[in-house]
């Protein structure tokens, strides 16, 4: 992992879309074959949205041609998917997503200033503030909150995961610096950011938060367990005490998963972390609790199945490469793998299929190999894996610039990202000029039977996807320009960015 990389990738994303390179789609290997995601919390109410767009449409996304002016319809289309509504909110940085059991969709994230969602402004406190949004599932505000604290003096204060269990009770994980106040009483930290869950009921009142450290902590990724209350991942500088003893620290960061009981007490913790860091950055558990966690690591990891190292060329002492690990619910080793190359990799995001396996995207540079597959980048790729339910590789391919990740229950994985000059997503080689937004739906095998691209003026990119349990699919995302989803074109203001939230029907 790029530490630096992999801290920007969570907070700043999206306002890096127009840098990243390219890389071509090719399938590789095929053999055979959950989504999701101050003074206490002040939530909006009444009135309408301000400088924020709405577009919905019913009939089917169709192909179009451009001559890449910006701003035009679906540029890409395979005929599979039909735009429900897209949503544009200004001066906002979504970072997580997660669609409920009745479809309600979820967003968190960090804004600076002023934003209205819908239920009227939501002030920030001066710094980065994070949020938490809920939209119907036609897209209409049903409620929205902040938390922030002027004591504030670095940007911290953002919500970096959430997920909703089937009570429709909502779980938001983090960092915030100062004093935070997420409707349980004020919770403080030192100079350094400290990590955060808070439990929500459905209509977003606060059922219990929790801080956790106190320099240096994220919680990078939560999801809620079978059995009851939470897991969580993500990594700590200093020493970190979740409720069971003090984890211990290395060199660099040291990545974490625990476990928390339906009250947020202590069930399990486990730290890993080779003599130069690691980071967990994402989880994905299936009906039993078994647990998938991905991220990246520097040097060596060891998950109790032995130590895991990083692939080095001959005279260099290796970079980051991605590991994948699965825990039983005990959070006890059961299988771990590495997967990348010789010169640096990252990792995206990792999921369970309905199968029980294990699909996982990252970023690689000149090569990458999962198993006995071994995949060429360009020097900016991204490589798709998916490994079965014991971690042997299935498949692996190169991508186009994927950033988000899900799976629905005919273990198809879906991919939204972002593409930019040079890119074939089946329709053909992208115009140089573009810099745009795609979706992309994959069978088992990993081979492309969806796809569905739009031109923004100047760029854009989705971050996020989530599966509604109509299949519908939502994604978030940041765009610049003017970009039309099929239904009329929405503008950003100005120099800045929008967020935008989009479903798509299948």
């Amino acid at each position: 992992m790029n530490r630096s990389a992999s801290y920007l990738r969570h907070l700043y994303l999206a306002a890096a879309l127009a840098t990243l390179g390219c890389s071509v789609s090719v399938s590789v290997d095929v053999d055979d074959g959950e989504t999701t995601s101050g003074s206490g919390p002040e939530t909006g109410e009444g009135g309408a949205g301000s400088g924020n767009s709405s577009i919905s449409a019913s009939s089917s996304i169709s192909a179009s041609s451009s001559a890449g002016a910006g701003g035009s319809a679906p540029v890409c289309e395979a005929g599979c998917l039909a735009l429900d509504f897209a949503r544009q909110f200004d001066n906002v940085d979504p970072y997580a997503l997660a669609v409920d059991g009745d479809g309600n969709i979820l967003v968190t994230g960090a804004f600076d200033g002023t934003v209205d969602f819908g239920g009227g402004p939501l002030v920030g406190t001066g710094n980065l503030d994070a949020f938490v949004l809920k939209l119907d599932p036609l897209g209409n505000h049903l409620w929205s909150q902040r938390f922030g604290d002027l004591s504030s003096v670095i940007e911290t204060q953002a919500g970096l995961a959430i997920a909703a269990d089937a009570a429709g009770n909502i779980a938001v994980a983090g960092r915030f610096g100062g004093t935070t106040d997420f409707g349980g009483g004020p919770l403080a930290n030192g100079w350094d950011p400290s990590g955060f869950v808070v439990l929500l009921d459905a209509s977003g009142q606060h059922l219990w938060s929790k801080r956790f450290g106190e320099e240096s902590v994220s919680v990078r990724s939560v999801r809620f367990h079978p059995a009851g209350g939470v897991v969580i991942a993500g990594d700590y500088a200093r020493d970190v005490d979740f409720g069971g003893g003090p984890l211990p620290s290395v060199t660099g960061p040291t990545a974490f998963v625990a476990r928390l009981d339906a009250s947020g007490g202590h069930v399990w913790s486990r730290s890993f972390g080779g003599p130069e860091g690691a980071t967990a950055e994402t989880l994905s558990l299936d009906a039993a609790g078994n647990i998938a966690v991905g991220g990246s690591f520097h040097d060596s990891i060891d998950f109790g199945g032995g130590p895991l190292h990083v692939a080095a060329a001959p005279g260099h002492t290796g970079s980051d490469d991605i590991f994948v690990a699965s825990l039983d619910p005990d959070g006890e080793h059961r299988w771990s793998e590495r997967l990348g190359g010789v010169d640096g990799d990252d990792h995206v995001a990792t999921v369970v299929d309905g199968a029980g396996g294990v699909v996982t995207l990252g970023s690689f540079f000149t090569t990458f190999s999962a198993g006995d597959t071994s995949l060429t980048g360009d020097g900016n790729s991204v490589p798709l894996t998916r490994l079965s339910a014991g971690g042997s590789a299935m498949f692996a391919r190169a991508s186009a610039r994927a950033q988000a990740l899900a799976t629905d229950a005919a273990g198809n994985t879906w991919l939204a990202g972002t593409f930019l000059e040079g890119t074939d997503l089946g329709c053909g080689t992208m115009p140089t000029e573009f810099v745009g937004i795609f979706v992309a739906g994959l069978d088992p095998r990993g081979d492309d039977f969806c796809n569905v691209a739009f031109e923004p003026s100047e760029y854009g990119g989705l971050s996020q996807i989530a599966l509604g349990p109509d299949g519908a699919l939502v994604a978030v995302g940041k765009f610049k320009g003017t970009i039309d989803f099929g239904a009329g074109p929405i503008s950003s203001p100005g120099e800045k960015e929008s967020m935008i939230v989009v479903k798509l029907t299948r």
